[in-house]
């Protein structure tokens, strides 16, 4: 019976050896692009305008990495290029029309495709590298061009679900995911562009607390957290009472009250994939821009940006 035991022990250390050593390979090769990456250079400076006004655009379950077709939605390398780009010109669009000098970009996850379900394994596992690398090179691209726009940007980053290292939920590390080394990259690329800031998380990797004309608002992926009681579970963690609360992961839009705190629930770019249409979930692929003033009203308008 011990030597049974031994062995089954012994089996289960190797699994997770395994798991643990291919993680450490995918990270230090990542790495090992980033430290060869050359930077933007500013192209110009953008001077403030005579405004309080404040935007704050949510990126959320982007999925580089996904393909699907089906009767709801298509989704590949060329659409997400061109949902991004619509992305981008709304923003630039919206941000004018509401003359805006600070652009929060709360970035809440998923922005990879990863590893994480069998049906995606074979097909992601080999090339989660140039997910993560495309991710970042887009995110690059997105901000520097929006800070020939703004006065001031502001990044903030969370992690997701899929973007964890370890494909077993209960064997992954929280602070082993892909989507850290993304502001990593991204400082290195915008380092010679002097209105972006890239605001550190001070709590936790999982939690975005962003100042915005003078509240908080508070930023979580989604896959830990519910909208019934998401305000109460963060406002008794940090001590912190918010604004509003962003979150994402369940791929569509949503709007909730609870305790007269908005939650804003951030839809997909990727659109409907085989999961959801296997479970009779479909929705449109859109981002939200929100528009914020220093006034007791606070918020002035939500842009649900369609991308479909």
């Amino acid at each position: 019976k011990e030597k049974i035991k031994f062995q089954d022990q012994r089996r289960e250390l190797r699994k997770i050896e395994r798991h643990w050593g291919r993680a450490e390979h995918l990270y230090d090769e990542i790495k090992k692009s980033i430290d060869n990456v050359k930077p933007i250079e500013q192209l110009k400076i953008v001077k403030p305008i005579a405004s309080d006004k404040e935007g704050m655009l949510i990126l959320s379950d982007f999925h580089i990495g996904l393909a699907c077709s089906n009767y709801w939605n298509k989704f590949n390398k060329d659409i997400l290029l061109k949902r991004v780009n619509k992305l981008l010109n709304k923003t630039i669009e919206y941000g004018k029309l509401n003359k805006i000098n600070k652009l929060h970009i709360i970035c809440l996850g998923d922005l990879v495709n990863g590893i994480i379900h069998v049906t995606s394994r074979i097909a992601n596992a080999e090339n989660v590298i140039q997910q993560t690398q495309l991710a970042a090179e887009i995110l690059s691209c997105m901000v520097s061009k929006l800070s020939q726009e703004f006065a001031e940007i502001y990044m903030y980053n969370t992690i997701g679900n899929h973007d964890r290292v370890v494909m077993n939920k209960k064997e992954s590390i929280a602070d082993e995911n892909f989507m850290l080394l993304i502001p990593w990259y991204l400082k290195a690329r915008l380092k010679n562009i002097s209105n972006i800031k890239f605001i550190n998380n001070e709590y936790d990797n999982q939690i975005i607390v962003a100042n915005i004309c003078n509240k908080y608002v508070f930023g979580v992926h989604g896959d830990r957290d519910k909208v019934k009681n998401v305000v109460q579970n963060l406002s008794l963690m940090l001590k912190l009472f918010p604004s509003m609360v962003v979150m994402g992961h369940v791929h569509h839009s949503e709007e909730n009250e609870v305790f007269s705190v908005p939650i804003v629930v951030n839809s997909s770019l990727s659109g409907v994939d085989s999961y959801a249409k296997d479970l009779r979930m479909t929705s449109m692929p859109s981002q939200k821009l929100i528009i914020f003033e220093n006034t007791d009203d606070w918020r002035v308008c939500t842009y649900n940006i369609h991308l479909g």
